[in-house]
């Protein structure tokens, strides 16, 4: 999967490639900065980009999810895919790693996909997506949800002991995903299906304890970009505080506007469209999110680890 996502990344990037249009984020990285030639498509929303961050942090080696933090303004929560620990990371804008968090034992870290943020009684919670399933094997996946901390200057990390777990298994068996969100307006989560015909829709609320999710909902991605080579395998999602929607795959971002208040499950309902919004395909770009004033939208993807990108894991963001 890797090379054909390679592939086609490479071909994109050599599309995209014409005058400068970008900042160059200033920071004390000598990191070149390759996106600086390019141009974004003719598409109508989000017309400029900007590389806020080029890591070469070895902790940050396959960022899958990315939230703004409401606590600790002007940074994110990120954490990675498999393979790491069960850890969340504080950074700037930089992608340096301000604050990490680490879990009791009760978390794990099979494979992390996605993260998002909702309120319960005021209260900002965080919530982990352990849910990805690449053979479809698992008979059940977690949720990890929690408070956000605001952080305490003068340490470099802190341990979370009181999580919410939540375990849940599809009504149709195993499947892989790798999108998680909230809709404020439902008040209820979503995961999106990675690598069925269609985008299985699941939405549920948030209970600890063992619960079983079934897809009432399906979305096609294929038509809004023909040339797309995996158009449904959604690899990431985020709904803002207007309730409107962006879904990521490897080669796209789509946003489904909500112009009068409706949640999810009444947009799918209505079957209104997603429209195909203006982006760079990176090659695993696995981490998306909105603003905190819902103006515009990052992205980041795992590090590089062969050719001009080696060692280099940017932050994007689209406005």
């Amino acid at each position: 999967m890797k090379s054909i996502r390679k592939v086609v990344f490479l071909v994109l990037l050599v599309q995209f490639s014409c005058k400068p249009t970008i900042k160059e984020a200033k920071t004390e990285k000598s990191t070149p900065n390759y996106w600086a030639s390019i141009e974004l498509d003719s598409l109508k929303k989000f017309n400029s980009f900007e590389v806020l961050g080029l890591s070469t942090d070895d902790r940050l080696v396959e960022i899958s999810g990315i939230v703004p933090s409401v606590q600790n303004k002007g940074m994110f929560w990120v954490h990675n895919d498999s393979g790491d620990k069960p850890r969340l990371f504080l950074v700037n804008t930089a992608l340096e790693v301000q604050f990490t968090i680490l879990f009791s034992d009760e978390v794990k870290h099979v494979d992390w996909e996605d993260i998002t943020l909702s309120t319960k009684d005021a209260k900002t919670m965080i919530t982990i997506a352990d849910i990805g399933d690449n053979r479809a094997l698992r008979k059940n996946v977690t949720l990890y949800q929690f408070e956000e901390p605001k952080i305490q200057t003068d340490k470099e990390s802190m341990r979370i002991d009181q999580v919410e777990v939540m375990h849940l298994n599809y009504a149709k068996g195993p499947r892989d995903a790798e999108a998680l969100a909230f809709d404020p307006i439902g008040q209820k989560f979503v995961i999106f299906s990675k690598r069925d015909k269609q985008v299985k829709v699941y939405l549920f609320e948030f209970s600890p304890g063992q619960k079983e999710i079934q897809s009432d909902f399906e979305v096609d991605l294929s038509s809004l970009n023909p040339s797309s080579v995996y158009p449904n395998m959604v690899t990431a999602a985020d709904i803002n505080s207007e309730g409107c929607v962006l879904l990521k795959n490897y080669e796209d971002v789509f946003l489904l506007t909500n112009l009068d208040d409706s949640s999810l499950e009444e947009l799918m309902l209505a079957e209104v469209n997603f429209e195909r919004v203006n982006y760079i395909p990176e090659l695993q770009g696995e981490a998306l999110c909105w603003d905190l004033i819902n103006f515009s939208y990052y992205c980041t993807s795992e590090k590089q680890d062969d050719g001009i990108f080696s060692g280099i894991q940017p932050l994007f963001q689209y406005y």
